[in-house]
């Protein structure tokens, strides 16, 4: 089990759903061509990872974009992206208020020139 390759299957996620905007599970589980191979209980635990990993991945965009704005001066930038930041995580389900907060104080660092480059590890999707 530990051989499914799991950046594959975040990749195919990420391109058609790059804002983690998935559809019901049981829709993947049953129809999802990277996951067919797999015995259902596999398909569960590999599909709760990718769709973990590509929600991580679309945040972390909006706080590299923040940080990037912050790298090129663009002050009036960072505290456009800044505003938007909180109302945008609510475009995303599978976070709770725990996550949320820490991805806002993860954004308000870049947003201050203080950057770091990972979240801890726990899972984004409940």
């Amino acid at each position: 089990m530990n051989q499914f390759p799991l950046e594959h299957l975040v990749c195919v996620l990420q391109d058609l759903w790059p804002m983690a905007n998935f559809p019901e599970d049981w829709i993947l589980l049953t129809d999802f061509e990277a996951l067919r191979d797999l015995r259902m209980p596999e398909r569960k635990k590999w599909l709760q990872q990718g769709k973990a990993e590509v929600l991580r991945r679309a945040i972390q965009e909006r706080v590299d974009e923040i940080a990037g704005a912050y790298e090129s001066e663009d002050f009036l930038l960072v505290k456009v992206l800044i505003g938007a930041f909180s109302d945008d995580l609510n475009n995303f389900d599978g976070l709770n208020e725990a996550q949320q907060k820490k991805w806002i104080a993860k954004a308000k660092d870049a947003a201050n020139g203080l950057w770091c480059s990972s979240v801890d590890g726990e899972s984004l999707i409940r």
